[in-house]
């Protein structure tokens, strides 16, 4: 099952508060991506790499994590 935006910030042990002081992308915009008012099918390419960033965590894993995306097999 996937995690929800705000799942995985307290995964990451980051208040609101955290990621508003960090910059990186406009409050208004995280906290209706946080709060679920955006739904994660309609959170931009940037905004997601921007939260992955925020959040230090490779794209990769934040898809798996957030979309049940699995790995790539790197056979």
């Amino acid at each position: 099952m996937a995690l929800t935006y705000r799942q995985l910030r307290h995964l990451m042990g980051y208040s609101v508060m955290d990621v508003a002081k960090s910059g990186f992308m406009n409050y208004t915009t995280y906290r209706q991506i946080d709060n679920g008012t955006s739904k994660p099918e309609n959170v931009t390419m940037k905004s997601f790499l921007q939260i992955c960033d925020a959040y230090n965590i490779h794209p990769a894993d934040g898809l798996e994590m957030l979309y049940d995306v699995p790995p790539k097999n790197e056979d």
